[in-house]
Formats: C-alpha cells, structure tokens, sequence
C-alpha cells in the first residue's frame, strides 16, 4: 500500500479493501475500522488498513470477508 498517503480518506480505503464506498462508510460510522473525523469526512491511519489486509490474508483471505464479520460482530 506504499501508493497511499498516511492517513487515507474513506474513498482511499475503500479502493484499498476493494470494498465500496458505500460499505466504507458503514463500517467506519458503526466504529468498525478506528477512524477521525475532521469536519464531515473521515481519516483512517493507513496502518489500520494495513493491519487489516495482514489479518484477513492469513484468515480470511479477502479484506471484504474480514470487514462483514467486523460489522456483524461475528
């Protein structure tokens, strides 16, 4: 994920979890992905989706699986 910046925008993490935007927004308004908001938009540390496609390669082996069962509280 070196292409991304420190400290991504929600469409930026989204594209790097390969999930929608739409999906995004869910998971970072239902606090299952660490996020600060700065005025109406979110900013997600890139170590956090880092970490998060680390876990799901060795679990799930696709970020979008990792991220439903966060959501879900599975």
């Amino acid at each position: 994920m070196s292409e991304f910046p420190e400290v991504l925008t929600a469409r930026e993490a989204a594209t790097a979890l390969r999930v929608s935007h739409s999906h995004m927004l869910k998971m970072l308004r239902d606090g299952a992905i660490p996020s600060t908001k700065v005025g109406k938009t979110y900013r997600i540390p890139r170590k956090v989706i880092d970490e998060m496609l680390d876990v799901s390669a060795h679990t799930a082996g696709s970020a979008s699986a990792y991220t439903r069962s966060s959501v879900s509280g599975e």
